[in-house]
């Protein structure tokens, strides 16, 4: 087999890795919506209880649309996610 067709070989490989893993997520967050569709009422009276329902269900939805704008807008200025173990790890994987 020549090199050439090794190489694309791996990338192939690799390619589908890719396609796995973005569907993989993107199922996860199809999922989470759902849940926090379905349970939205619940949860907004437990944790925000209100006389008026309308009310509990606006302060659930607002604060998680507040979550889930702060990580949209983090991930578009570059803001990394990771912790300072990983950090830690990867620089001593470089010196070594």
């Amino acid at each position: 087999m020549s090199v050439a067709a090794q190489t694309v070989a791996h990338a192939m490989r690799a390619g589908r890795g890719a396609v796995a893993a973005a569907v993989i997520g993107n199922w996860l967050e199809f999922f989470d919506f759902s849940v926090y569709g379905f349970l939205a009422v619940v949860i907004g009276k437990l944790y925000f209880p209100s006389a008026d329902s309308t009310n509990s269900l606006l302060l659930f939805v607002g604060t998680f649309a507040a979550g889930f704008s702060h990580g949209r807008s983090a991930a578009s200025c570059g803001v990394s996610t990771r912790t300072a173990k990983d950090a830690r790890r990867r620089s001593t994987s470089r010196s070594s």
